[in-house]
């Protein structure tokens, strides 16, 4: 078992397998990122990057039951958002250390349904400075999209080892090349991990292959590199 990864998918495979209706929520998705996550390039091009991510972790969720999620990188609030669609969820805790008022304010301005801000609960603290006190409970779902160096994914994978349930589901983004600590360390984990290629099998990427968002491109959709799902149990 290459790397301890039991399967490599692309997202649509992956909903269909977990009888996930990715398309009930593919407009409401895009509508918030949107707001929440698009991207703008040097030359002022806007695009979108990787809004498929938000997707990853709605088809875990919905597959795993999950009703408390812990992330780590807030950014403007997409897959916080993305999330609190869900009925079944009743808490999300988001981590950034920035401050959260840009997140705060993108959230209450979105006009999606089903979106519920009062779910979210935004710290602003440096995830190093993250302590048990922080933290109340276990959590079932945790998001990695902090820091983008082994440190720091460490950091956040062995904190939400210690506050998840034993059947958690913990997702990696940015599984790929362009940023080879995250990569590393997530290969030297030996828990058994599904790799999701999901940038540009939704929403269009146009600087999916300009701006190294793939380790490898075809069609515009990314290959060999994506989402991580890390299965707490096995």
């Amino acid at each position: 078992m290459k790397d301890h990864f039991i399967k490599q998918t692309d997202l649509i495979s992956l909903c269909n397998e977990w009888q996930f209706d990715y398309k009930k929520y593919q407009s409401r998705v895009l509508s918030i990122g949107d707001v929440c996550a698009i991207r703008k390039a040097k030359n002022g091009q806007r695009f979108r990057r990787n809004y498929e991510r938000a997707m990853v972790v709605l088809a875990a969720a919905s597959r795993y039951g999950s009703r408390r999620m812990l992330e780590f990188g807030t950014g403007r609030g997409f897959t916080a958002a993305s999330l609190s669609m869900f009925d079944q969820v009743e808490e999300i805790v988001t981590i950034d250390k920035l401050k959260q008022i840009t997140a705060i304010q993108a959230v209450a301005s979105l006009n999606v349904e089903g979106v519920f801000p009062a779910k979210i609960n935004y710290l602003s603290k440096n995830t190093f400075e993250i302590s048990d006190n922080d933290i109340t409970g276990k959590f079932d779902l945790v998001f990695i999209d902090g820091e983008h160096t082994s440190k720091a994914v460490a950091h956040d994978f062995q904190f939400a080892m210690e506050h998840t349930t034993d059947d958690a589901v913990i997702i990696f983004d940015d599984y790929r090349n362009k940023h080879k600590g995250v990569k590393k360390y997530i290969k030297s984990l030996k828990h058994a991990k599904i790799l999701v290629y999901s940038d540009g099998w939704l929403y269009e990427n146009i600087l999916i292959a300009s701006h190294g968002d793939a380790d490898r491109v075809k069609d515009n959709k990314e290959y060999g590199s994506g989402q991580v799902i890390l299965l707490k149990e096995h």
